[in-house]
Formats: C-alpha cells, sequence, structure tokens
C-alpha cells in the first residue's frame, strides 16, 4: 500500500480466505485475521486522506465442489461467520481510530437462497453466485462505498435472526407445516443472527410459565452462524425482545421463541397422593408426586381466607428428592394441617412439561377437626 496516490483502498475477505485456514489447519485463523486486518487499515492510513472500506465474505450454500476439502469444513454459515464478525468488530474498532474513514460492506447479511430449482437458487452449483445474487452484494457494497466517499451518515443498525431445530443427523429440518422459528421440545436447535452498522447486541427472553425459557444478556458476537447446539426443554412460548445499537442509535426488535412436542411422543403423566384425606387439623399428612415423561414440574395452591396457599414454582420431578441442580431436598413430605385451614379447601395445580407437551393435573383437598 504504497503511495500510489489511490485515495480509496477496498479490503476483502472471502471464502477462499475462510477454507485454506481449514486446508492448512490453522487453529486461529480468525483472530489472525483480525490482527492482519486492523494492521492493514492502519499501514492503508499512513497516507493522509486516504478511506478504506472493508468488505465481509458473503454466505455460500454448500462446499460440494471442493470435494476433497468438503468432509473437513464446517457449515459454510459456520465457517465464514467468525471472519464476518472479525471485520465487523475491526470496521467499528478502526471507524473510532480514524474518525469515519472506515467504512464496512455487510455482505454477510445478504440472505441467500440455497434451495429451489435452478432459476431460484442464488447459487446453483453451492459456491458461485448468480448474477441477480452478485448483483445484490455489489449494492451493498456501493452503498458503503457512497457513505464513505460523501461522508453520509451511518444508517441504523439492523438484525436478521433465525431459529432452527436439529435432526437426529444434526442437519436443520423445519417443523411440518410450520416455519423455522419453531422449536421442538427436546431437540438440539440452533440460532443463528447477523447485524449490520451495530456496535452491541443483546436479548432478553421472558414466560409467564416457570417452564419457559427465561434469560438472555449481552452477546460476543454481532455475527453468530455457529453450530453448536443447544436442546430446547422449554415447551411453552416465551416473549424475547433483542436491542442492536450502532454508532446511529438503538432498534429493538421482538421476538417469539415457539416450540411443539415431539410428533407422536407422549404426553407427561403426573400423579398426586395424600394421606390422609382428607386431612385432619392438628395431625401429620402425608404427600408423594411423581411426574413421568417431564422435563420439568410446576405447582402452585390457591384457597380463600386462611387456606393452605402456595406460588408458582418449580418442584422435583418427584417428591422427596432434590430438584436438578439444587443440593437441597425440595420440601418436606410430611406436614401437619393447620387448624386455620378448616373451611377453606385448597385447590392446587400441577404442571408437567416434556416431548409430548405438556400436562396439567388438579387436585381440591379440605382440612376438618378430628
Amino acid at each position: 500500500m504504497g503511495n500510489d496516490g489511490a485515495k480509496q483502498i477496498v479490503i476483502a475477505h472471502g471464502v477462499n480466505d475462510a477454507w485454506q485456514d481449514v486446508d492448512q489447519n490453522r487453529t486461529n485463523g480468525p483472530a489472525e485475521f483480525a490482527s492482519n486486518l486492523r494492521y492493514a487499515v492502519r499501514e492503508a492510513m499512513k497516507m493522509s486522506g486516504r478511506q478504506v472500506l472493508l468488505v465481509q465474505p458473503h454466505r455460500v450454500c454448500s462446499f460440494d465442489l471442493l470435494s476433497w476439502l468438503a468432509p473437513r469444513l464446517p457449515h459454510p454459515d459456520a465457517l465464514l461467520a467468525p471472519y464476518a464478525n472479525a471485520v465487523a468488530r475491526v470496521g467499528n474498532e478502526m471507524k473510532a481510530e480514524f474518525s469515519g474513514r472506515v467504512e464496512v460492506a455487510h455482505l454477510f447479511s445478504v440472505p441467500t437462497r440455497c434451495d429451489g430449482d435452478h432459476r431460484k437458487s442464488d447459487m446453483p452449483d453451492g459456491l458461485h453466485a448468480t448474477q441477480a445474487y452478485s448483483n445484490k452484494l455489489a449494492a451493498v457494497i456501493r452503498d458503503a462505498m457512497n457513505r464513505l466517499m460523501t461522508g453520509a451518515p451511518t444508517p441504523l443498525p439492523t438484525l436478521t435472526l433465525m431459529r432452527a431445530p436439529l435432526n437426529a443427523s444434526n442437519k436443520l429440518e423445519p417443523v411440518p407445516g410450520k416455519d423455522f422459528q419453531t422449536l421442538i421440545v427436546g431437540r438440539p436447535h440452533v440460532t443463528n443472527w447477523s447485524t449490520t452498522d451495530a456496535t452491541a447486541v443483546s436479548y432478553q427472553c421472558r414466560s409467564d410459565d416457570p417452564n419457559g425459557f427465561n434469560g438472555g444478556g449481552p452477546l460476543a458476537e454481532l455475527v453468530q452462524a455457529g453450530y453448536s447446539t443447544i436442546v430446547n426443554n422449554w415447551p411453552v412460548p416465551a416473549s424475547c425482545m433483542w436491542t442492536v445499537t450502532g454508532h446511529a442509535g438503538t432498534v429493538t426488535y421482538p421476538d417469539t421463541y415457539t416450540t411443539t412436542p415431539v410428533p407422536d411422543a407422549q404426553k407427561p403423566v403426573i400423579t398426586v397422593t395424600r394421606s390422609p384425606m382428607p386431612l385432619v387439623a392438628g395431625k401429620p399428612f402425608h404427600t408423594t408426586w411423581k411426574a413421568e415423561r417431564a422435563f420439568s414440574l410446576t405447582r402452585y395452591c390457591t384457597a380463600q381466607g386462611t387456606g393452605l396457599s402456595a406460588p408458582n414454582a418449580a418442584v422435583a420431578l418427584t417428591s422427596g428428592v432434590p430438584i436438578a441442580g439444587s443440593p437441597d431436598v425440595d420440601e418436606p413430605v410430611n406436614e401437619v394441617a393447620a387448624a386455620a385451614w378448616i373451611g377453606y379447601p385448597t385447590t392446587c395445580t400441577w404442571s408437567a412439561s416434556g416431548a409430548g407437551g405438556t400436562t396439567t393435573y388438579t387436585e381440591t383437598f379440605h382440612t376438618v377437626t378430628r
């Protein structure tokens, strides 16, 4: 990058660069690439007035053409995403360091159609783009270059999100009659996302049901398409909110975490016994329960007046044993009925969730005098 008079420098990283890291057994390819990219940008900036456009790799459909290497390569998205993430991260660093003289063309966020016949696919041979898809990529590069040359403001960040269940062969498999966003209870799944013009991304999921998914937080990657899997043990929907922050502001994206039972799987079975029945004030009573074919079990109890009540909470699948992940026994199975419960019957609702869906069991019991 000598003083050749060029004012705009384009630095691009593509699939050939990525698969060669695998071919040459480089175990730290993305990190080395990020370090080299920073060096290249700083070298380019030694000439006053220069501007640099960083170009992400774009998605591809398959590596079948690379027959000698394909068995060693991960899914194309999983291979390329770390490099796309590195371009985005280094781009953010260099924008701050060089006061806007660096821009990023976010090609990895351009969706790719990988199925259908020759006319509908963006890459009929899995690797080489059609003219129509190439035009989409060129438009992203053109717009980024225009922003760089004119000083136009960076646009608001965007997020593209995809969840998908995996089958027994660890391949993406949509639920029949549903889209890729619907997950199967008890089966592994992946969550992939890509952003444009973002500096940070986070999410938070909430479910009103204790059996649902609750969690979230900031994410390390601006682009994530790795195929590490998480088993979906949350059989009820959750409402999620993704927050993407960039130089131009913050945008939120609502998302629903939807699940469906495993086809043909049997529903959980709940068994609860209390003895004696009815309960006798001042006397001990014994409670046992068991949830079969279940991942989780919750229970809540309601009563009028001074009757026995209990908030909605997770309990062990079998009475008298610890809840998973807790060193303590769930609760005593032998208790003493209180006189204050007389005249105020208690209704307890138990809910068990498993691969076959959710089962609810309701019981009502009374407390009497001797």
